[in-house]
């Protein structure tokens, strides 16, 4: 059992250059339930170091690592033209689910309709391929994100420009586009929303009443967008289980506002991260250029409060997690060496930087070389720490085995070292663990609230009630994470529901 306290930031535990002598961006990361790391991104001009089997330019590249960062395998997806890996999702069977974007028409790809389509890949553990699908028109489009859903399909977010073969319902220009698949990848409905001009999806969840939250960008100002507030906003979106909207949020001022990510906060409301050049209207305290820029919303999408984070040069953040102590931890890149930061490796660092519930920094983490590095991804793990993913150009500092121009970076850092244990005074006991059907909760204190979520993140129980047992039968196989709120204070234990 833990319960946190704020701290310095977490060490690097281990971190590791993967790739070859072309060019690799890692985009997604996460821990797999045997303890080890599956990485996604994209692979170009490389066929040699830790890269076999590239079919032409630009390949999706899916790596897996164990649980020290060795590499285990890794598999090249795509065929002779372009095509890119954005995110992956480890599925209940324990195999992984992909979505990019490709080209191409061949090998590993079929059935693409015009130019740039949705790409959908299903690999085993062991990483063959069971199924994959492109969707789109004749027109371009992107995979952004990718969540699997409750009824064990999958939910997909991006942007299109067609409004032909499976997409239907374009307002004009680029629309964001989300589609519902089912397990074995049929579309089962999409929804096309914007307006006439340019407007993306970057992020989609599923949210706890069954339907889903989206963040993205809108320049429109018409159609579905409502009172753009100026070159571009966050665009927030909530619709039902069926695709209708709930409601729609414009965030930002009168400059550039892009939203990254989106994550369903554990009291019910969301939290939003992505980059500002505005410093009016919903946004203040910009430090200069770009700022990393935070939003916290209510249930009904209304600022709850907002974080500019950053110094005088240019800061992006583009992924955001809860963490087990109801915090906050984004990652992104900043070329800034005041403000938020203290300390700058040389042009671009990858950043890290945990924030409380409330919005405040607890601490910051610049990580890098002499040369460009870029945070991408990342998810807190099972002990406690964090694994994060991008890319480096550098050879130097924190960075090491680099195999020639932009590798995949994956670094693990340690739980926060002033993490403090508290055994007499806020004991919680869980039993069976692991657990088939019930779980027995036992602690001398009231519990207030309980939340579980899963290793990605999703909260798969949330009831404020003192209880004793709970039901885990429908959950699939996997680890969880219980958060128990014990007189105001956190406590998390991990179990594995088999």
């Amino acid at each position: 059992m833990q319960v946190f306290a704020f701290g310095q930031a977490p060490a690097i535990e281990w971190q590791k250059c993967l790739g070859g002598s072309g060019y690799e961006n890692a985009l997604s990361a996460q821990q797999t339930t045997d303890g080890g790391y599956i990485v996604v991104g994209s692979t170009s001009g490389s066929n040699n170091g830790d890269v076999t089997g590239n079919h032409g330019f630009y390949d999706g590249w899916l790596v897996k690592l164990s649980g020290a960062g060795a590499l285990e395998w890794q598999k090249t997806l795509g065929g002779v033209f372009d095509d890119v890996a954005n995110v992956v999702q480890q599925t209940t069977d324990g195999g992984y689910i992909v979505v990019g974007t490709t080209t191409s028409s061949n090998l590993n790809i079929s059935g693409n309709n015009g130019d740039g389509d949705v790409l959908v890949i299903k690999l085993t553990a062991a990483g063959i391929i069971q199924w994959q699908q492109a969707y789109g028109g004749s027109s371009n489009e992107n995979g952004e994100s990718i969540e699997l859903t409750s009824d064990g399909g999958y939910i997909v977010a991006g942007r299109t420009s067609s409004n032909n073969g499976n997409v239907s319902g374009n307002h004009g220009g680029e629309d964001g586009w989300v589609i519902k698949l089912s397990s074995t990848g049929v579309m089962e409905w999409q929804k096309a929303f914007g307006g006439s001009d340019n407007d993306s999806f970057t992020k989609v969840k599923q949210t706890t009443d069954g339907g889903y939250i989206i963040a993205g960008h809108a320049q429109s100002n018409d159609g579905d967008i409502i009172t753009n507030l100026g070159i571009s906003d966050y665009w927030v979106l909530k619709i039902s289980a069926m695709g209708l909207i709930e409601w729609s949020k414009m965030l930002g001022g009168s400059n550039y506002d892009w939203a990254n990510d989106v994550q369903q906060t554990n009291e019910g409301g969301y939290i939003v991260a992505g980059y500002t050049l505005s410093n009016d209207g919903d946004v203040t305290g910009n430090h200069g250029i770009f700022d990393a820029w935070i939003v916290k919303l209510t249930a009904a999408g209304n600022i709850s409060w907002q974080k500019t984070i950053g110094g005088t040069d240019m800061d992006y953040a583009f992924r955001i997690k809860q963490t087990l102590d109801n915090g906050y931890i984004t990652v992104g890149y900043t070329a800034s060496s005041n403000g938020n930061f203290s300390t700058n490796n040389g042009d671009f660092d990858f950043f890290a930087v945990k924030i409380s519930n409330s919005g405040i920094i607890q601490w910051q983490k610049t990580m890098g070389g002499t040369n460009a590095d870029n945070g991408q991804s990342v998810s807190q793990t099972t002990d406690g720490g964090f694994i994060l993913a991008g890319s480096s150009l550098s050879n130097n500092g924190d960075v090491f085995g680099n195999h020639g121009y932009r590798d995949f970076w994956v670094t693990k850092l340690s739980s926060d070292p002033l993490f403090t244990t508290m055994f007499e005074n806020y004991k919680l006991i869980i039993s069976p663990n692991p657990a088939n059907q019930f779980l027995n909760l036992k602690t001398s204190q009231r519990i207030e609230a309980i939340i579980i979520s899963d290793i990605s993140g999703k909260i798969v129980f949330n009831q404020n009630n003192n209880l004793e047992t709970i039901d885990v039968s429908k959950l699939a196989k996997g680890i969880y994470f219980l958060n128990a709120n014990i007189e105001g204070k956190t406590v998390v234990e991990k179990f594995i529901k088999e």
